[in-house]
């Protein structure tokens, strides 16, 4: 019974952790950063106290804890613990890398030959000024791919015509929707 109730909590332990990132890329913009660092660790210490207190009851330990020794469990775990898991989310909120892991249709994603069909139509019709292009190209993107958060397009025109001037001329327009 003993190695199936350890066995149990490395399993539960090991579940927590593992689904830290997708939850952290789920409900990140929901309840935030300092509730996805508190609510794991509050959630832990209520599920594995009962077997604490159980072990110390098998043991038959008496002895009180004073504060000066609970002092030495909560500062390192508010400054060390909590703060690295508060860090991490912030950061995995951050970053796209942690989006590959959330991903689980191809409804979340862009189609790029539609992608390629709308830029494809709205380069056939001329307009007078990049910075017009690239605004249509975006705002059809999103209208296609309403799941889009942000949008950066990017053209460059590689001989306009301007005298006595040689390069390319390029135009960047970012949106976050």
């Amino acid at each position: 019974m003993q190695k199936a109730r350890d066995w149990l909590l490395v399993i539960v332990v090991n579940f927590m952790w593992a689904t830290q990132v997708p939850v952290i890329r789920l409900m990140g913009d929901k309840i935030g950063p300092m509730a996805i660092a508190f609510v794991p660790m509050l959630i832990s210490t209520i599920l594995f106290m009962p077997f604490l207190w159980a072990e110390n009851k098998k043991r038959k330990a008496v002895e009180r804890r004073s504060w000066k020794d609970l002092r030495y469990f909560i500062i390192p775990g508010l400054i060390g613990i909590f703060l690295m898991q508060y860090l991490y989310t912030v950061g995995s909120t951050l970053t796209l890398a942690s989006n590959a892991g959330i991903i689980t249709s191809l409804d979340d994603t862009i189609d790029y030959a539609a992608l390629f069909d709308i830029i494809n139509t709205i380069m056939q019709k001329p307009v007078d000024l990049l910075e017009t292009l690239v605004q249509n190209i975006a705002h059809a993107a999103h209208q296609r791919f309403p799941q889009l958060k942000e949008i950066a397009v990017s053209v460059e025109k590689l001989n306009p015509p301007i005298d006595k001037f040689t390069g390319s001329t390029a135009v960047k327009y970012s949106k976050k929707f």
